[in-house]
């Protein structure tokens, strides 16, 4: 992986320094992850379709990055999974892949162009995390989904360490604003020995 990225991404930044960072990374992304066998989003992907009803409801693939969690969803059986992130030029990378439906670029203030319900389920893998989206993001994407919702996600070890984050998914459990439906520790990049867990949460 190129070292310059792995040693700046899980660093504290703005929004903006983290769309720079991505639009930067991009060339070499997929070749940086495929050097160390990133897993997670065939995970994310093989536990959302063990919770779907159907394959026809639409997927917001969040924070889609090149595209590689959609390739995982749409192979996964998923017919109308649509992607959008920070880094148009991880955009450009992703709608090369022609598996979207749709791709949008999104601002890096937390904004979202989309309608309440629009999807019944979001995918946000490797997203919200240190280093990257906020816990708050969590938050939007929840108020997103109607009632039966699911948001998939994931949080590396770095993530799972930090008290913030974990301390959100417990009181959206313990307050029944969701069901935690799947929870499962795994490998997530094993060439360097760093794990996640995935989670998916069903909105109450």
């Amino acid at each position: 992986m190129s070292k310059q990225f792995l040693d700046r991404v899980y660093e504290g930044r703005s929004p903006e320094e983290s769309r720079k960072l991505y639009d930067e990374w991009s060339p070499t992304y997929d070749d940086d992850m495929d050097e160390h066998g990133y897993t997670t989003p065939a995970r994310c992907a093989a536990a959302l379709v063990g919770i779907a009803d159907s394959f026809e409801e639409p997927v917001l693939d969040f924070g889609c990055g090149t595209g590689r969690s959609g390739v995982h969803l749409v192979e996964s059986g998923f017919r109308h999974v649509d992607g959008c992130d920070i880094s148009e030029a991880m955009i450009k990378v992703a709608r090369n892949r022609q598996i979207y439906r749709q791709l949008t670029v999104i601002e890096p203030d937390g904004s979202l162009p989309f309608e309440k319900g629009e999807y019944r389920h979001i995918a946000a893998v490797g997203v919200i995390s240190v280093g990257a989206a906020s816990i708050s993001m969590m938050d939007r994407l929840i108020d997103m989904l109607d009632d039966r919702g699911t948001l998939t996600f994931s949080f590396n070890d770095h993530t799972m360490q930090n008290a913030e984050y974990t301390a959100r998914v417990s009181e959206f459990v313990d307050t029944s604003t969701v069901d935690l439906l799947f929870k499962e520790r795994g490998d997530h990049l094993p060439g360097i020995g760093l794990q996640s867990t995935v989670f998916v949460m069903r909105k109450r």
